[in-house]
């Protein structure tokens, strides 16, 4: 009988002479380590791509630090007002007007909830053109002969919301929030009142 492969006589029921096999068991041995080194690579990229991603995400702490130093009062700054920055005072003062433009959005939008809360639990009954009146300490309407009040908080100490007739609610009364008045044309604006 002869081998398959190269051709050589060998013994009776075998397929492949002694130096055959032992080449093909080289090829597969060679072929399972091309395969893991090839895995290893797989897995270096992957590890190395992590860590880049994660370094991306990092928090900026030198920014943070910088941030949250004290001012150096004797540095060539521009300052004023007893030793603050003027620019920081306009950044608080528009942070201030933010927040109030936030707490009359969403006195509004509770309104609207309200509107379909109230249709939800009184079987589709509507309560368009209805005028809620602040005072402080609430929002509140007469509805159907019954006080009711938004629930909100940061209400303002004067104005009034009123829900549309397709639930929409806007500024009927400017909202008061201190030294603060809102209006609507499409959105809150809130303005400083200037004392005279």
């Amino acid at each position: 009988m002869k081998c398959s492969k190269c051709g050589k006589n060998i013994e009776e029921g075998r397929i492949l002479c002694e130096e055959c096999i032992i080449q093909i068991q080289n090829q597969m041995n060679n072929t399972n380590q091309e395969k893991k080194g090839f895995g290893l690579i797989i897995l270096i990229i992957i590890i190395i791509t992590i860590g880049v991603i994660l370094f991306a995400l990092k928090p900026k702490n030198k920014k943070i630090e910088k941030n949250n130093k004290e001012p150096n009062i004797s540095s060539n700054e521009d300052i004023s007002n007893n030793g603050i920055n003027s620019n920081k005072i306009e950044d608080i003062e528009k942070l201030k007007r933010m927040e109030i433009e936030q707490n009359a959005t969403n006195l509004l939008r509770s309104a609207e909830e309200f509107s379909t809360t109230y249709m939800i639990n009184n079987y589709g009954e509507w309560i368009g053109n209805t005028v809620f009146t602040c005072d402080g300490t609430k929002c509140s309407a007469i509805i159907n002969g019954e006080n009711e009040n938004l629930n909100a908080t940061n209400i303002p100490t004067s104005g009034s919301i009123q829900i549309d007739d397709n639930g929409q609610a806007k500024v009927l009364e400017p909202l008061i929030y201190g030294s603060y008045k809102c209006t609507q044309n499409n959105s809150i604006i809130c303005q400083k009142i200037i004392s005279k």
